[in-house]
């Protein structure tokens, strides 16, 4: 589904912010192994049946989504 794409999206500006953080290869895998296994998708699945459309991410939905990056990125 289009969650999808717009999860592919987010990953990729992700990408860059932990390539340019964390030195550490290992790290970096369990930090989007972390990604991958959150609510992230079903977040962003739930966020196109309400809106009925991708590629409008709320702020509220942002935030959230950057919260759960930082708790990755600390774990």
């Amino acid at each position: 589904g289009l969650e999808y794409a717009e999860f592919l999206d987010i990953m990729g500006e992700i990408r860059s912010r932990v390539i340019k953080d964390v030195p550490d290869i290992e790290k970096r895998r369990e930090i989007f192994e972390c990604l991958v296994d959150s609510d992230i998708l079903e977040l962003l699945r739930k966020n196109i049946e309400e809106n009925g459309h991708a590629g409008n991410i709320s702020h509220d939905l942002r935030r959230i989504i950057d919260e759960k990056v930082a708790r990755c990125m600390s774990s």
